[in-house]
């Protein structure tokens, strides 16, 4: 199937735009923590692709403070991942050189700019409606870029998709994530694989691809090993 382009701004803006403001709105005022990451804008890619593999991150999406990259529009960053220094993208980029796929996409499950991850989990923890309707987002945006491949770079993502609780005073979130198999991987491909809201996606869940804790050289070579295996092994073209 061909890849087809998602205009991000095109397709989502107004969608985004309400999101954002009544999350604004709706924050309890002793969290000053999160109204000011959110004063610095919503924030995601500016374009997705579609049928191809697709990597998930969570407080990932923030070049720092440099604005250059992103197309900053009603209080919304459109960040064009071509532009960016980033080393977490430059990872990504490097790990797809080595595989069959020509294009990749990236969704953060929170549309936040801050990438310190105990920030993150922690407005889990104080504002729980609000990241879990930015989760609902972005599994919104997963479905429609129809990806062939997934790998989640990071623990809390696996938690969320897997329907864990993510912390300890709230429920599960159930955002209709189902598995193959729940508790082990696919002996075919070694993955999990993805039979709702998706069909038949294999998932890789790995650790964060740069930064502190990030894959060794082997473990990083491995995925791509794997990555390329599983392609081969399920006629992934």
């Amino acid at each position: 199937m061909a890849i087809k382009t998602i205009n991000t701004k095109g397709r989502y803006h107004e969608e985004i735009k309400l999101l954002w403001e009544n999350q604004k709105e709706s924050i309890k005022n002793n969290n000053k923590k999160l109204k000011k990451v959110m004063g610095r804008g919503a924030f995601l890619e500016d374009k997705l692709y579609t049928d191809t593999i697709l990597f998930l991150g969570i407080g990932s999406s923030h070049d720092g403070e440099d604005h250059g990259t992103c197309e900053p529009y009603d209080n919304i960053n459109y960040h064009n991942i071509a532009k960016s220094k980033a080393s977490y993208y430059k990872a990504i980029e490097e790990i797809v050189g080595q595989t069959k796929f020509k294009k990749w996409s990236h969704i953060d499950l929170t549309l936040l700019r801050e990438t310190k991850q105990k920030s993150v989990e922690s407005f889990y923890k104080d504002n729980y409606a609000i990241m879990r309707e930015q989760n609902v987002f972005a599994i919104k945006m997963i479905k429609q870029s129809k990806p062939k491949l997934i790998v989640a770079s990071n623990a809390f993502v696996r938690k969320i998709l897997q329907n864990e609780k993510v912390v300890s005073n709230q429920p599960e979130f159930g955002l209709g994530f189902e598995f193959s198999s729940a508790d082990k991987v696919d002996e075919k491909t070694g993955t999990y694989i993805i039979t709702k809201p998706l069909a038949n996606v294999p998932v890789f869940f790995t650790r964060m691809l740069s930064g502190q804790g990030q894959l060794d050289i082997g473990s990083r070579e491995r995925l791509i090993w794997h990555i390329n295996y599983v392609c081969k092994v399920l006629k992934i073209n």
